[in-house]
């Protein structure tokens, strides 16, 4: 059984009339890497600033090892933060700033040596001990500031968007090298950010958050693959959202009218009642075009009207008869645009019923 570390209990938090935190209810177990996955002004950060003790919850409680932090002062809260503008001490060396909480707590020289040595060599920053942090690149002062948060062994890491600030392939680097350092210390990591990508690279769960709520916590696979909501599906790039209208509900069999189709798909949840429109989510990478069917396999018809190329994969834009666009996935061009009507496949195993 997974040991808790961190449970956000009924947590609310409002500025005026923005709701950074709406009944939050999550628990973080011990050792896992979880990530707080949003928009920009969904109340991501706001959130961890209340499990640092930052920011006060209007209601609602935050427990760190099952203890109520509302009067624990942030530096009592076992923590370490890392941020997105690195906020390495620009006075100091490697060494002293990863060093600095270690003397502030006092401990024996020989000690902070051997643990400062270990940490250099864990984030990849040894040889550089005396090198002026503002000589570094700015991958390398990440690191500094990962090592120094992780000095003081805190139960708790929470890293700001602490990658948003660094070029694509450092950041595709510092991705790997978090992820690689969170399973050697078994720290457990609680990670904000907006990309994606990041998300699903690096998270053993991922709590989806829009307007203070989170609307679906799961391991990134089945956020991927089987949202939940139009919103959860609509975030992650490459996923349609399909209109179409309800005929029937057997059981978990639902028979809906897509694009001028008879369509029957199976709910997983909950099967839809009282809707007369019910969205579906297909991933674009499911679809194929032109492609015989084989048996119970959906087949619509659509019109290509774009072909963006991205390196690896190709997008094709399609147009539904009844005006829907939606985009299939593939490794090669497949059709040109503006070619004739053509048939768009796709096993109804792989579509998705949203709850709203």
């Amino acid at each position: 059984m997974r040991e808790s570390i961190l449970h956000l209990d009924q947590v609310i938090k409002r500025f005026d009339s923005t709701v950074a935190a709406d009944h939050l209810t999550l628990t973080i177990y011990r050792g896992e890497f979880f990530t707080l996955l949003g928009p920009s002004g969904s109340g991501k950060s706001t959130i961890l600033r209340m499990i640092a003790g930052l920011v006060r919850p209007d209601r609602g409680r935050v427990l760190i090892e099952g203890r109520d932090m509302a009067d624990v002062p942030p530096w009592q809260r076992s923590l370490g933060m890392v941020f997105q503008h690195y906020a390495v001490f620009p006075h100091m060396n490697v060494v002293q700033n990863i060093g600095y909480g270690l003397r502030v707590r006092h401990v024996p020289p020989a000690e902070m040596r051997h643990k400062i040595a270990d940490l250099l060599q864990l984030v990849g920053l040894a040889g550089m001990e005396r090198k002026n942090v503002t000589l570094l690149s700015g991958g390398e002062q990440q690191r500094v500031a990962l090592a120094r948060a992780l000095a003081v062994q805190p139960a708790l890491l929470l890293l700001d968007e602490p990658l948003a600030a660094l070029d694509e392939k450092i950041r595709r680097e510092m991705q790997a090298e978090l992820k690689r350092i969170q399973r050697k210390t078994q720290t457990t990591f609680v990670y904000v950010t907006h990309d994606q990508e990041e998300a699903l690279t690096m998270s053993d769960r991922i709590a989806v958050i829009h307007q203070g709520v989170c609307l679906q916590c799961d391991a990134p696979e089945v956020l991927f693959r089987r949202p939940q909501t139009r919103f959860v599906a609509s975030f992650f790039r490459g996923s349609n959202v399909l209109e179409a209208d309800l005929v029937s509900v057997e059981g978990h069999d639902v028979t809906l009218r897509m694009a001028g189709q008879s369509v029957t798909l199976r709910a997983r949840g909950a099967p839809p009642s009282g809707h007369s429109r019910v969205a579906v989510a297909v991933r674009a990478e499911n679809l194929r075009l032109g492609a015989a069917a084989h048996g119970g396999e959906v087949v619509l018809s659509a019109r290509v009207i774009d072909v963006v190329y991205r390196g690896t994969n190709v997008d094709h834009i399609l147009e539904l008869g009844d005006t829907q666009r939606i985009v299939a996935t593939s490794t090669q061009r497949e059709v040109a645009p503006d070619a004739q009507e053509i048939r768009v496949v796709f096993d109804p195993e792989h579509a998705v019923i949203l709850e709203d």
